[in-house]
């Protein structure tokens, strides 16, 4: 189930950092125009997919912290998004 996960990361990452790296129409309107903060985004979102190939590999090879890392991904994730609600009331 922790790979599924991470593949649904993967999945949903990549279109969306390449939409943002593009400057994509779709994009600028759900993000608004290209600022430091936008950039700042990307960065977070390409590096979240970045861990997740990683963890994906961890768990392929069976390395013994692949799942308390998958853990924590998914626990960061999981507050940034709780984060932003709070604090853009979104």
């Amino acid at each position: 189930m922790l790979i599924a996960a991470l593949c649904l990361n993967i999945l949903i990452l990549c279109p969306v950092v390449a939409g943002l790296l593009t400057n994509s129409i779709a994009m600028t309107k759900a993000f608004g125009p290209v600022t430091d903060a936008r950039l700042i985004l990307t960065a977070v979102y390409a590096a979240i997919a970045l861990a997740s190939v990683v963890l994906i590999l961890a768990h392929a090879t069976q390395l013994t912290w692949a799942v308390p890392a998958t853990v924590g991904l998914f626990a960061l994730q999981i507050s940034y998004k709780l984060f932003t609600v709070a604090l853009v009331g979104l």
